[in-house]
């Protein structure tokens, strides 16, 4: 797999980020995961819309024009010679700094008469020396070093293909752990994050595909897979607590048929466990049936005819969907 690094590629063992970035100091990063089938990426749009949203939440300044994220991605594709090919992709959006060493060397390039032999393109630590940058790319952060933004690519041959999730899936219930009122949204976010993390670790220990989880009354207040969704005949049920956020719209709009439109309400556990037909969506994988939670059948136990349809009906509504093909 060849790296996409800010422009250049990689060798897997030869991928590195800097030490001082924030990215890595500061956890100021942030992660997609991506399917490109038949050349579109699925939703992308509405997911660089939601990148953006959450980097505020993290107090992080968005810097990547959406234009120069989609020709990363492209060339990434094309790059790893997947170019026909289904493909999973991660894109990862991070803060850099130049080293207070690259301060120095920039400096003394505006001073000549002081750079002596220090003087060069580039500092030793590998930093960009701020001239260098395009003046819409300057910002400091608090201790007076540049902050660059940086973009990496990962891709990799996706073999497995939607029709191979249609399979029964086994879930458990993990109880969430409750998040005081009084704290700032990217406390929020980070802890939401965190109990997530550690809900799959659960889910891993007891060999299921994910994890919903439950508030202290009972309700349920996230899934580590992805958006629940519980069939009924004329509606399909979502937890309330999901924000329609741009995906989310996204989502909705692919799912929900003139048969069946989605009402978000509370749901409890003990809703999912009775009900007949449940499925969890994710963009990464799209239908995945949830057939049984903390080792009890859900309806029948088997993947049910709801779900099937809908999962055969949401590749091409995807692909219709999104923008994006290379």
């Amino acid at each position: 797999m060849k790296v996409y690094i800010d422009g250049a590629f990689f060798a897997e063992e030869d991928a590195r980020i800097s030490a001082i970035g924030n990215g890595f100091l500061k956890s100021k990063c942030l992660k997609e995961c991506l399917v490109c089938r038949d050349g579109t990426f699925w939703g992308l749009d509405q997911r660089l819309e939601e990148l953006r949203t959450v980097a505020g939440e993290l107090e992080m300044e968005f810097s990547w024009p959406p234009g120069d994220i989609r020709e990363a991605l492209a060339v990434s594709y094309d790059r790893n010679g997947l170019k026909g090919k289904d493909a999973s992709m991660t894109l990862i959006l991070c803060e850099g700094r130049t080293s207070a060493k690259a301060e120095e060397v920039a400096e003394k390039k505006k001073n000549p008469e002081e750079a002596g032999a220090e003087g060069g393109e580039n500092s030793a630590d590998g930093g960009t020396p701020e001239e260098d940058l395009p003046k819409e790319k300057k910002r400091l952060d608090d201790t007076g070093c540049t902050i660059l933004p940086s973009c990496i690519v990962l891709c990799e041959r996706r073999e497995q293909k939607a029709e191979d999730l249609l399979v029964p899936t086994k879930f458990i219930s993990v109880e969430n752990f409750p998040l005081g009122s009084d704290i700032l949204q990217w406390e929020r976010h980070c802890l939401g994050h965190l109990g997530h993390e550690l809900a799959e670790g659960e889910a891993r220990k007891k060999d299921a595909s994910g994890a919903i989880l439950v508030d202290g009354d009972g309700n349920v207040s996230g899934c580590t897979a992805g958006d629940i969704f519980v069939v009924q005949e004329k509606a399909l049920l979502t937890p309330e607590f999901r924000k329609i956020d741009a995906v989310a719209k996204f989502s909705h709009g692919i799912i929900a048929s003139d048969d069946r439109q989605i009402i978000q309400r509370k749901l409890s556990l003990q809703d999912i466990k009775s009900a007949k037909e449940v499925f969890v969506f994710t963009h990464f994988d799209g239908v995945l049936p949830l057939t049984s939670i903390d080792d009890g059948p859900i309806g029948d136990g088997a993947v049910g005819s709801a779900v099937k349809l809908i999962a055969t009906d949401l590749p091409k509504k995807l692909i219709a969907a999104s923008k994006g093909a290379f």
